[in-house]
């Protein structure tokens, strides 16, 4: 098993290549979602992010990352199948308004681990049992004080609740997530 010093020296290093050959900074979002679930032992994970407007929109997701809001019934009633409504939960945009906890972390910059998720009034219950939430862990992406954005991992792949150990692991990703994530503007220039 990699230590965190050889986990996180690799994940550095994998930022670094992905820059060189100049990778859009929704690749480098992406590669960090991926890490993350991988590096923490998560089913899914998701970056969500600050847009002009001051709402939170999910950014980069990896696994079935269960939504952070409620999604609409009647919305959900349109498809034929419980495959395509979940693919049109999944995969949809989602906006976050200022009372989800992944809004909160962004206001607070302080991480949050839920280790008994299906338990906290604060967590969304979807009706359909993929989308259960068991246990979540929520990081601000923080840069010389500023929040930038929210990581959150959902689920442990062992089945049981996230510990304090991969609190601490998924902070550390954080860190170095910052660091790697171009600035909008900047990337936006370089992306056209």
């Amino acid at each position: 098993m990699m230590t965190n010093r050889e986990w996180s020296d690799g994940f550095a290093l994998r930022l670094s290549e992905a820059e060189k050959r100049g990778a859009t900074r929704a690749e480098i979002a992406q590669a960090i979602v991926e890490a993350a679930a991988e590096w923490v032992g998560a089913m899914s994970a998701a970056y969500y992010e600050r847009e002009a407007d001051g709402r939170l929109c999910r950014y980069a997701v990896a696994g079935l990352f269960p939504p952070q809001t409620i999604v609409a019934g009647a919305m959900l009633e349109e498809f034929s199948t419980r495959a395509r409504r979940l693919e049109f939960v999944l995969r949809g945009p989602e906006h976050l308004s200022g009372d989800s906890l992944v809004a909160q972390v962004a206001e607070s910059g302080r991480a949050e681990l839920i280790a008994e998720a299906t338990e906290d009034a604060r967590i969304v219950a979807h009706t359909d049992s993929a989308l259960t939430v068991r246990s979540i862990i929520f990081v601000p992406v923080l840069l010389r004080g500023t929040v930038r954005g929210v990581l959150v991992v959902a689920n442990s792949v062992s089945g049981g609740a996230f510990t304090s150990e991969d609190f601490a692991r998924f902070e550390s990703l954080a860190i170095l997530a910052a660091t790697a994530l171009p600035a909008p503007a900047l990337a936006d220039a370089k992306d056209r």
